[in-house]
């Protein structure tokens, strides 16, 4: 049984996201991570990072609290110190490119914490042996693209200086900025707007690879399992990391019959929410083991009211005795024929017939510790079907142990409402704990402190509060919706009195007190005890049967199996504050940055050429053919992409056509899909715009010279309305000659401001700007007075 118990107890608290830090709340669902899963690997892990607090679910109300919010800015703060760390500025000589490696490492981090990852992972070690995992990891930069650009040019420029560099950029699928670490197989690539890392021999391109397919099959089946809100996380586990495993537990224990577990995580309305499958074979041993019956109500009473760790279910007995005996021969032992000898040594009972006859196999297990008193509180009832018949079984027990000289004067009882309630004190030499036990209606309970059996009595007559809470009854309704019935099993967590546990340990030990890992945060910034207990309840799990294995669905105020360790350990520390004026500007931040990309673009243009790019180049009939934007490729890290068109070709050539589903993401509005082909960047033509009319080559006729009312004053590229989006390979732009009326016309609807982008690489978001004042912007050489400052929404 205990093996039974310790398995159910690990695929439910699996069911948190098997360690996963869950954002709170969760952030954007990147449509990529879905696709970067392979079709079967050994691990897969993908979160969406954290989004703002704009719910009013228990979560995002205890993450609300001001306390924590002054927590999450120091570590914020903090985190980012260690991201800019060592500064070229104060040191007085450039950062070594071990440095810049390991600023890499921690940006990435800090972005996948905002915005999310997909990890996969092959070739694990079954073992323990030292053999490495291949592995790979997609991060969504978004508005942290720019960083990670700069981040690369100066790993770069490091390489190059060094005379024994560790570091190398080599090229792969025609872009040469593949940054590899010299003597293994780790990889970092740059790939449209996201960072893609890879370990292992052909990792990088199998990386690159799943990108370019949709996801598999048991991706989109266990996503579509959590419809809530806001998607959270999901994990996947594969067979074969066990198909060749050495464990021990190997040798008892058929883990070939597992097939894949998964779990999903989200959040509603009502707080955090996780779902998850254990699939296994047909021919499953371990199918035989697992409970098949469902508690029923006055079963699921049983469970101690909030206990700080809480486990109940419904053992198979015959299986598992069967199981034990079957274990036993492949050691050479015979532990249920000895136990059974034992028995009727001990007792003069038969243990088949007559004792575990009674057990309806409903055992109830919850932990509690007191801090206080250092004092752990172990709580146990077993099921009985005939308390009875029972009750002349028990006291023939009860009566030969009283005998035993080592017992005897150690033995008390007394009457608790009705019922015997007996007390062993043995010598309390490490722990003071006593063995309590009671024959109280249908339980058999036994505890390590008489308090703990007399209030299970209390519960018994009067009533549970576990069973009347509305987790339980959430469990209970979701095995109706679902068709499962009642679960089969129920774990509780209370996060409240781990919190507590924590506390009591800081404060004896000291914890962290000499410690500052995180600049600028130390460990009495970290909220009291009242502000982190507030608004959380238990979280609570149940377990259903399923035709292939079992289910969970559970429910939590905080996310995670342990969720103070989650809010400190990722969580906390990477969401964004609460401020409506900042949240309003987190909507649009992702298209400043992109349009701040294409601005830096035309620059490094107009330094290789000494021109910005003509709106279009044109054939011999001064008829346009293909858009700045895609002569703008190269500078954007597209020069496959671009090497692919026919530039003698209009854009709606039979060719040509065929490549406008391949517009890079920096193109596309953040809500829209890249292969729609759609872009909302405009350009500045005309006569006295910068990208000027259509030219012979992609290279236009104005340079920064030419931009006589100064790059910082003049407009270069404008970020139109989803609805006036345009096909981005076709010559379409602002003309001067329109004015500002038609700037107006088409970003007139754009929500949270229109971002713009300067000659000089800067950007802006704007409202409310009259005709006059894009007209200002526009033109290279109007003469007319800008104040940037007061463009800013």
């Amino acid at each position: 049984m205990s093996m039974l118990g310790t398995f159910l107890v690990v695929m439910a608290l699996a069911s948190g996201g098997i360690g996963i830090p869950v954002g709170m709340p969760p952030g954007f669902e990147d449509p990529m991570l879905g696709r970067f899963a392979p079709a079967d690997p050994q691990v897969f892990i993908a979160w969406s990072g954290v989004g703002p607090l704009d719910g009013n679910d228990p979560t995002t109300r205890w993450m609300a609290q001001p306390e924590i919010q002054t927590m999450v800015k120091k570590l914020v703060a903090g985190f980012n110190k260690l991201g800019d760390q060592p500064n070229a500025k104060s040191s007085g000589k450039p950062p070594s490119e071990e440095q810049l490696f390991t600023r890499l490492i921690i940006k990435s981090i800090d972005a996948a914490s905002h915005h999310g990852l997909a990890f996969f992972a092959d070739g694990i070690d079954h073992d323990f042996n030292g053999k490495s995992a291949d592995y790979a990891v997609l991060i969504p930069l978004n508005e942290r693209r720019e960083q990670f650009d700069q981040l690369f040019v100066d790993l770069k420029t490091a390489v190059a200086k060094s005379t024994k560099s560790k570091l190398t950029f080599v090229e792969k699928n025609g872009q040469s900025d593949v940054l590899a670490v010299k003597g293994n197989h780790l990889k970092v690539l740059l790939k449209d707007d996201y960072l893609v890392g890879a370990f292992g021999p052909g990792m990088l391109d199998r990386a690159l690879k799943n990108l370019q397919t949709p996801p598999p099959t048991w991706f989109t089946e266990h996503r579509r399992q959590l419809a809530v809100k806001h998607f959270s996380s999901i994990a996947y586990i594969s067979s074969n990391i066990l198909q060749d495993s050495n464990f021990i537990a190997a040798q008892i224990i058929d883990f070939k019959s597992f097939k894949a577990l998964c779990c999903v995580s989200g959040m509603d309305d009502q707080g955090t929410v996780t779902r998850s499958t254990i699939d296994f074979h047909s021919n499953s041993k371990l199918d035989t083991l697992l409970p098949n019956k469902p508690l029923n109500s006055n079963e699921l009473a049983r469970m101690a009211g909030r206990p700080l760790l809480g486990f109940q279910t419904h053992v198979p007995v015959d299986a598992v005795i069967q199981f034990i005996a079957d274990a036993g021969k492949k050691i050479g032992k015979a532990p249920v024929t000895e136990a059974e000898d034992q028995i009727q040594d001990l007792f003069g009972i038969s243990l088949k017939d007559q004792l575990l006859h009674f057990m309806d196999g409903v055992v109830t297990m919850s932990f509690d510790y007191d801090p206080e008193l250092s004092r752990p509180e172990l709580l146990v009832t077993f099921g009985i079907t005939d308390d009875m018949s029972f009750s002349e079984i028990y006291q023939t027990v009860i009566d030969a142990v009283s005998q035993w000289p080592e017992v005897s004067d150690r033995l008390e009882n007394f009457d608790h409402r009705g019922y015997n309630v007996y007390k062993f004190s043995p010598p309390q030499i490490f722990l003071p704990v006593s063995l309590c036990w009671s024959h109280a209606g249908d339980q058999l309970i036994f505890a390590s402190g008489e308090d703990l059996v007399t209030r299970q009595i209390d519960q018994l007559i009067d009533g549970s509060e576990f069973s009347k809470t509305q987790q339980v009854q959430q469990l209970v309704e979701f095995g109706q919706q679902s068709k499962y019935g009642n679960p089969v099993a129920v774990t509780t967590l209370d996060p409240v009195k781990l919190l507590k546990i924590i506390f009591h340990f800081q404060k004896t030990w000291a914890l962290g007190k000499k410690q500052k890992r995180v600049p600028g945060f130390k460990s009495s910034d970290i909220p009291t005890l009242k502000v982190l207990s507030s608004g959380v309840d238990s979280s609570v799990t149940g377990v259903y049967r399923t035709k292939t294995g079992l289910e969970t669905f559970g429910r939590s105020t905080l996310p995670g199996s342990s969720p103070p360790v989650t809010a400190f350990g990722f969580g906390a520390m990477n969401l964004p504050q609460i401020s409506l004026k900042r949240m309003a500007r987190q909507a649009q931040r992702k298209q400043t940055t992109r349009i701040q990309r294409l601005a830096l673009a035309c620059l490094n243009f107009e330094v290789k050429h000494q021109r910005f790019p003509a709106t279009a180049n044109r054939d011999g009939d001064k008829k346009p053919l293909l858009s700045w934007r895609v002569h703008l490729l190269p500078q954007l890290g597209y020069l496959d992409l671009y090497q692919q068109f026919h530039l003698e070709e209009p854009w709606d050539s039979e060719h040509n056509q065929t490549l406008i589903s391949k517009m890079p993401a920096v193109y596309c509005h953040r809500d829209g899909k890249p292969s729609d082909g759609k872009t909302i960047y405009l350009g500045i033509a005309g006569a006295d715009g910068v990208l000027g009319h259509p030219q012979k080559t992609a290279i236009g006729a104005n340079g920064l010279w030419n931009v006589v009312d100064g790059s910082s004053n003049t407009l270069l590229v404008v970020g139109v309305e989803p609805t006036s989006s345009v096909t981005w390979t076709r010559p379409v732009d602002f003309n001067t000659a329109d004015g500002g009326e038609k700037v107006i016309e088409d970003t007139d609807e754009n929500n949270s401001g229109t971002p713009i982008g300067f000659c000089d690489g800067s950007t802006f978001i704007v409202d409310d700007l009259n005709a006059d004042q894009w007209e200002a912007m526009m033109n290279i050489n109007g003469g007319e007075p800008i104040d940037r400052e007061a463009l800013l929404k």
